[in-house]
């Protein structure tokens, strides 16, 4: 199980989990706290109104997030992270219909706080209305896959397909498209380790997606995507001959 307090020990461990240093981080819980507690206080009263809540906020049993640091470290964790409801349950000790409804209780207190919107980076884009509302007026785009390791299935099956050649390991992969100001505004749903990037690109994107005014910046990874999508503007290293 993960914890807050390991992670607060460490800036980079932080900035890596939660986004912030673990000096922004301890500025932004007594907000968040006073926040969630003025919540609860007017969900009580609407209950108390309605006929159908007795207990005070803060009563009756006490679950896995105890504290305010906890709650907010789990909010930030997921924005940061991104992982899915089943991973996120795991790291902190939740199921995961528990893990969704805490996400979505605490986000609104979390938006408040910093009178920001939290956006997840999207799961698909089909269409170029779609490209351009994620990545509005933009020149350049840059695609790559990420590999995550996670532990070596027990099925043999499950072994051949989770095993990635190119990491010699048990991989999940995505697809990632970033801005010039690395800011991720796409992260495809996970595949096995085994699965090649360019497939799965060719799987996520439809041809005639990508304009020629847009520059997509790919690796050797993505090598045939010039032959297939023939309107767009490619950038990759090239091979050295022998």
């Amino acid at each position: 199980m993960i914890t807050v307090n390991r992670a607060l020990k460490s800036d980079r461990l932080m900035r890596a989990t939660a986004g912030l240093s673990a000096r922004e981080f301890n500025q932004l819980v007594q907000s968040f706290g006073q926040e969630l507690q003025k919540e609860g206080w007017i969900r009580y009263e609407i209950g108390v109104k309605r006929g159908d809540r007795e207990r005070k906020p803060g009563s009756g049993r006490t679950g896995n997030l105890r504290s305010f640091t906890e709650k907010l470290f789990f909010v930030l964790f997921y924005f940061k992270c991104y992982p899915t409801f089943d991973v996120l349950g795991l790291l902190f000790d939740l199921d995961r219909s528990n893990a969704f409804r805490n996400v979505q209780k605490l986000t609104p207190i979390l938006e408040k706080v910093l009178d920001k919107k939290m956006v997840l980076p999207k799961r698909k884009i089909s269409t170029l209305e779609e490209l351009f509302e994620i990545f509005p007026a933009v020149k350049d785009l840059f695609i790559d896959g990420t590999e995550r390791p996670i532990q070596r299935p027990k099925d043999s099956e499950k072994q051949k397909e989770n095993y990635s050649g190119k990491k010699k390991a048990h991989t999940r992969k995505n697809i990632v498209i970033a801005d010039k100001n690395r800011r991720i505004g796409y992260l495809s749903p996970p595949e096995a380790g085994k699965k090649h990037d360019y497939g799965m690109f060719k799987e996520l994107f439809p041809q005639g997606l990508f304009p020629k005014r847009i520059t997509l910046w790919l690796d050797l990874g993505f090598t045939g995507v010039e032959k297939d999508y023939p309107e767009a503007t490619v950038r990759m290293p090239r091979k050295k001959k022998a």
